[in-house]
């Protein structure tokens, strides 16, 4: 069954390093630490005619993961200063099918991601604990809740190119669920973003330097 999420996403030029330090210091902060820091190696297929699909090879898992586009405008949220666009995205996991054998199609990058994950089951958010794992991304005790959010803050590299890339986002999921998952992934977006506006207070403004779009979208443009 297909997994469905909600997501909002911004890129930032690592150039703007006054933008990058005060969100770095702010997402580290907190009572507990992020989970992640490690390095990891994703592979996508590049397809230039549409930024509604994003299939790649994510490094640490078997399969190919095919996402696609299910609501460009789900729902409208603001954080901080910035009103933003969450999307609704659908996503399976093939053993069949590959990535592209052209180069050109495909695009290997380089992540270091720091990742807080949220448990939204509850009336308010709760943050999970994270360290475990190859990528220090799984909770340190307990299983992986079935509702809940990821908010994450990632370096993005490009082998053979000089540029590099900050990337924040959401992602609320909802597994296992019998009926509609849209009302539950907008609940864990907007409990998330209590949480942190509580945990986290003054986040940094997103100015005009950010873009906000998914991952297909930015990587047509690189």
């Amino acid at each position: 069954m297909p997994q469905v999420s909600a997501e909002l996403r911004w890129f930032l030029d690592a150039t703007h390093s006054t933008d990058v330090e005060a969100f770095d210091i702010w997402f580290k902060s907190g009572s507990l630490p992020p989970g992640g820091g490690r390095e990891r190696e994703d592979v996508y297929a590049v397809d230039p005619s549409t930024d509604e699909l994003g299939v790649k090879n994510r490094e640490g898992r078997a399969g190919l993961e095919v996402k696609a586009l299910v609501e460009p405008r789900f729902l409208s949220l603001e954080f901080g200063t910035r009103k933003a666009t969450a999307q609704l995205w659908s996503k399976v996991t093939s053993n069949i099918l590959t990535l592209p054998v052209n180069a050109a199609a495909k695009r290997k990058t380089l992540k270091t991601r720091w990742l807080r994950k949220f448990d939204t089951a509850t009336s308010a958010a709760t943050e999970v604990k994270l360290g475990a794992g190859p990528f220090g991304e799984d909770p340190v005790q307990g299983s992986l809740p079935d509702l809940g959010c990821n908010v994450e803050w990632t370096l993005v590299k490009i082998p053979g190119v000089a540029s590099q890339w900050w990337t924040f986002g959401f992602e609320a999921f909802a597994f296992g669920q019998a009926g509609p998952v849209s009302p539950l992934l907008e609940d864990g977006l907007r409990k998330t973003l209590t949480a942190l506006r509580a945990g986290w207070p003054s986040a940094p403004s997103l100015g005009k330097v950010w873009r906000e779009q998914s991952y297909p979208a930015w990587l047509r443009q690189v």
